[in-house]
């Protein structure tokens, strides 16, 4: 949250909008609307993944009114957790993902490819790397550049089962 409050305060001192984005149910939303009311520059996404879920763990959903999202009142983030649901989901079977890599493929630029565990503590940083300081070719991610990122399992293929083994070492990138 810190480093929240910091861009935050940048945003505000530059007058810059920004946008809050937090894939999750409704408990990241509840996050998301306390932040969004207090962080004068910031607004939410307009569509988020919450809105796909076919359960959550909460008892409520988050309500929309008048087309935005309305900030809990009530004590904490505002949500009631679902314990029966939350026992349930705990042992419930985990799914098998097989192998995979993600592939980050900018438009007239280079493919970039890296594991992803996602049963591994903090594997979610891995989506968030970004190659700084390295000779990465072309733009880093940003809203200016076209950017498409997908799950790649091609199982078998020769093609794909050379970029795995050259991944095991850290994330690869392609030229077109």
């Amino acid at each position: 949250m810190g480093i929240a409050r910091r861009l935050a305060a940048l945003a505000e001192s530059t007058n810059t909008p920004f946008v809050l984005q937090l894939p999750g149910g409704n408990i990241s939303q509840a996050f998301m609307a306390h932040q969004a009311a207090v962080f004068k520059m910031a607004s939410l996404e307009a569509v988020t993944v919450s809105n796909l879920w076919s359960d959550d763990v909460t008892v409520e959903a988050m309500p929309v009114v008048g087309g935005a999202l309305e900030v809990p009142d009530r004590p904490g983030l505002g949500v009631t957790l679902d314990r029966a649901k939350l026992e349930r989901y705990a042992h419930a079977p985990r799914p098998e993902y097989g192998r995979f890599l993600v592939r980050v493929r900018y438009a007239g630029g280079p493919t970039l490819y890296f594991r992803h565990d996602p049963d591994a503590a903090g594997a979610s940083l891995g989506l968030a790397w970004t190659p700084a300081g390295s000779d990465f070719p072309g733009p880093v991610p940003g809203y200016g550049n076209k950017v498409v990122t997908d799950f790649w399992n091609a199982e078998g293929s020769t093609e794909f089962d050379a970029l795995w083994r050259r991944t095991g070492a850290g994330p690869v990138w392609t030229t077109p």
